[in-house]
């Protein structure tokens, strides 16, 4: 379940120099992408905020991480990290219900050996 998740590529939109291009990523592709990307745009110069020019062609790679961020962060980045976190609860439910299963057969074991213990005591 969660090695196909992070396998299978989901639609993703990434910058290029021409503009914005669809792209096909899986989970562990689009998470290093989202890292760079944020990376860049954390270290654009106010007077790069402040210019209104959104052209591809005529932004820095540090304009085009903040354009990435905010052009993906609530359409792409959320669910598909959103995704991961329900799988990962869903495994470890999965695991918390095994680990009560192998609890109550121990106790089980133990109960009976105990009743066992003390007939065989009782007996002598």
């Amino acid at each position: 379940d969660v090695d196909e998740f992070y396998h299978t590529p989901r639609p993703a939109t990434l910058p290029s120099v021409l503009g914005w291009r669809d792209a096909e990523l899986d989970y562990w592709t689009y998470g290093n992408s989202f890292a760079r990307m944020s990376r860049l745009g954390s270290a654009i110069r106010l007077e790069e905020i402040a210019d209104n020019d959104y052209t591809f062609s005529q932004t820095s790679e540090q304009k085009r991480g903040v354009m990435f961020v905010q052009e993906t962060v609530f359409r792409e980045a959320i669910p598909f990290f959103s995704d991961m976190v329900t799988i990962y609860e869903t495994k470890v439910k999965e695991f918390g219900n095994t680990a009560t299963i192998v609890t109550v057969i121990i106790a089980v074991i133990n109960a009976l050996l105990n009743i066992i213990l003390i007939v065989m005591t009782l007996n002598t």
